[in-house]
């Protein structure tokens, strides 16, 4: 079958499905609008809020001496206390 031929076209095959075919998409464009609708205000309310931001936090790292186990984890806990802080 060649849909692109110009008897299919007329036939009432052809008619049939695009009085369907319209239905269908008018279904799926209303579903589309309202969740492009109803994730545009969750990234608004991501961006715009206080909440959803943190502070970048870098660790300066002593190349001069290497660190020892016991220096890393109270660098670590150090940082978790801030992180813990903050939010």
């Amino acid at each position: 079958m060649n849909i692109k031929s110009t008897t299919y076209m007329q036939s009432s095959e052809f008619k049939e499905r695009q009085g369907s075919f319209a239905f269908f998409c008018a279904q799926a464009f209303e579903y589309l609008v309202n969740f492009k609708n109803e994730a545009l205000k969750g990234w608004i309310n991501v961006f715009r809020s206080p909440v959803g931001r943190f502070e970048n936090i870098t660790l300066a790292l002593p190349f001069a001496a290497p660190l020892k186990h016991s220096a890393w984890m109270r660098m670590a806990k150090q940082l978790e206390l801030n992180l813990a802080h903050a939010g």
